[in-house]
């Protein structure tokens, strides 16, 4: 997963076209299906440390990636979503 290729653009969702396909988003999830919270959470951290170290990744993106995935959380989870932003901030 990249971070870096995250637009906050309001279009139709994204196709085999754009490199982004059922299968591929499948296979992450599959991936982390077995992970407890902290396993799935530091695998994020570790990603998200390399993707800032080499540019990829800037507080502005994860700021345009909250603000376009609020609005579809319920309270709960945009709380949680705010804790993990503010650690990956840091």
């Amino acid at each position: 997963m990249d971070f870096r290729s995250y637009k906050n653009e309001k279009k139709e969702p994204k196709t085999e076209s754009a490199n982004i396909n059922r299968e591929d988003v499948l296979k992450t999830a599959e991936s982390y299906k077995d992970k407890s919270e902290t396993e799935l959470l530091n695998d994020i951290l570790k990603l998200a440390k390399e993707q800032k170290s080499s540019g990829a990744l800037s507080d502005e993106n994860l700021k345009s990636f909250s603000d376009s995935v609020s609005p579809m959380l319920n309270e709960e989870q945009r709380k949680r979503l705010e804790t993990v932003l503010s650690m990956l901030k840091n």
